[in-house]
């Protein structure tokens, strides 16, 4: 498996995401290590779905509502993480903390999830386990 983090999330706390997973069975990347700057998120959607093997994290939850990028979303068939609400709040050191403490369960739950299978990952940290998304 592979987990692509979004423009939304900064590329430096995903670099130090990924330097955590090293040696783990799993790869973590930002979108723009893989495309350019600006790319648009059907496109991206697209490209991993093709490739397979990815899922995604992203703090972008308008994706859900543009009726184009929806009908990519669905149709990438690509495990997919949305941040909730109140992330966006918490700035640099916040997201890390809350990454990273949610982490063991992205992983988790994307290695037992569906294809096209979405969840929310909650803004503070519980034991629950992520909420699916219809």
């Amino acid at each position: 498996m592979r987990f692509l983090f979004d423009e939304h999330i900064a590329p430096r706390l995903v670099r130090a995401l990924s330097e955590l997973a090293a040696g783990e069975p799993y790869a973590v990347q930002h979108l723009r290590d893989r495309f350019p700057h600006g790319t648009t998120d059907v496109t991206w959607l697209g490209d991993l779905a093709a490739e397979g093997g990815w899922a995604f994290v992203s703090e972008d939850r308008r994706i859900r509502r543009r009726p184009h990028e929806l009908a990519a979303l669905r149709e990438s068939r690509l495990i997919g993480f949305f941040l909730a609400k109140g992330w966006n709040q918490e700035g640099l050191w916040g997201h890390a903390a809350l990454l990273i403490g949610w982490w063991p369960a992205i992983v988790a739950t994307a290695a037992q999830a569906k294809p096209g299978q979405m969840f929310e990952v909650p803004h503070r940290r519980t034991t629950a386990p992520l909420k699916p998304l219809r």
